[in-house]
């Protein structure tokens, strides 16, 4: 019988472009951290046992830089939250941090992260839902 083990994938300071704000039609450059967890096999012994981090860079650097503008970068970062809880099954806990790169003055950057479990995430579609 196989046994599982908690798995994560940690991706840092990936460039991306988003466009929020409130001069949301305005890209702006973006640096993504996350670090996704879950459960595979302890002893994996196929790629498919494995958490693949390629879509989710690819996600991050193509298809969601082509969505529609947020007010919020918050909104950004339950974009991506959904992503992640959406494309493996397996992904039980994952935390995003956006790193603003246009920043005021005196700062040398500013973030907007959040951590969050499957079930708070799948809670809270339920209620925005109903």
């Amino acid at each position: 019988m196989a046994l599982r083990a908690k798995w994560s994938i940690r991706i840092d300071e990936l460039p991306t472009r988003l466009a929020f704000g409130d001069e949301a039609d305005a890209v702006q450059p973006v640096l993504v951290s996350l670090l996704i967890e879950g459960l595979a096999p302890d002893e994996p012994g196929r790629r498919e046992d494995c958490f693949d981090a390629a879509p989710v860079c690819d996600w991050i650097t193509g298809s969601w830089t082509k969505s529609a503008a947020t007010p919020l970068i918050e909104t950004r970062v339950n974009q991506l939250l959904l992503f992640l809880f959406a494309h493996d099954r397996r992904v039980q806990s994952a935390w995003v941090a956006l790193v603003r790169l246009s920043v005021p003055p005196h700062a040398a950057r500013i973030a907007v992260e959040r951590s969050a479990s499957r079930s708070q995430f799948q809670m809270r579609l339920r209620d925005s839902s109903s």
